[in-house]
């Protein structure tokens, strides 16, 4: 029996000998053919960034050949044309200063207009962002913040506006995802009114339906 045992136990050794070996045999083949195809992997970039690079080169020899074409084609314009212009000269030279101080009378007139209306537009824009505030403000004070409602709620709300300044319309379009805190909102502009409006018509214009975001503390 115990030569049995030790006959069975050295069949077993063997058998596990040949698997450890099978496996260390299978665990090399694999490295090397991750290594193949890791070599061959670096081998095709290699390769691709050969050819990228030297279709690049390509392409960079062809837009200078061709810059340099267009280049002798414009100087052959441009010489042909000084040569008309030379024989026009004389000819055009009153009609030329003519156009010139027309065209200087007609640039000072364009840059003075627009220096007049940059003028309107910063006066307008001064006037504007002064009542935005004003009305912001005003509404603000009337403003009494919920019991309930938690602190640093917002609000988009329209507003549309008399001549006068008087409140005609007042409604959420953003809620503050707080019914309370919107309610409260409404409630302040409309004893804001009426709202401090620019006595300039056409500035009012552009407050006869304000939108923006009411946020305590914010002015």
């Amino acid at each position: 029996k115990q030569a049995e045992q030790k006959t069975r136990e050295e069949r077993l050794a063997k058998e596990q000998k040949r698997k450890a070996e099978a496996e260390l045999k299978r665990k090399k083949e694999q490295k090397r053919k991750e290594e193949l195809k890791r070599k061959e992997a670096e081998a095709k970039k290699i390769a691709e960034q050969q050819a990228a690079e030297k279709k690049a080169a390509e392409q960079k020899r062809k837009q200078a050949e061709a810059r340099a074409k267009e280049e002798a084609r414009l100087k052959k314009e441009r010489e042909q044309k000084a040569q008309e212009e030379k024989a026009r000269a004389e000819k055009a030279k009153a009609e030329k200063l003519k156009a010139e101080a027309e065209q200087q009378r007609q640039a000072d007139l364009k840059r003075e207009q627009q220096r007049q209306q940059a003028e309107r537009a910063r006066r307008s824009k001064g006037i504007i962002d002064r009542h935005v505030g004003l009305i912001v403000l005003k509404i603000e004070n009337n403003w009494r913040q919920p019991l309930n409602a938690p602190a640093g709620l917002s609000c988009k709300i329209e507003i549309k506006l008399a001549s006068s300044g008087k409140v005609q319309e007042v409604r959420i379009i953003e809620s503050s995802g707080n019914t309370v805190f919107d309610k409260s909102v409404e409630t302040a502009v409309l004893k804001a009114s009426p709202l401090p409006v620019p006595a300039d018509n056409e500035i009012f214009q552009q407050f006869k339906t304000m939108r923006f975001i009411f946020t305590p503390g914010s002015y």
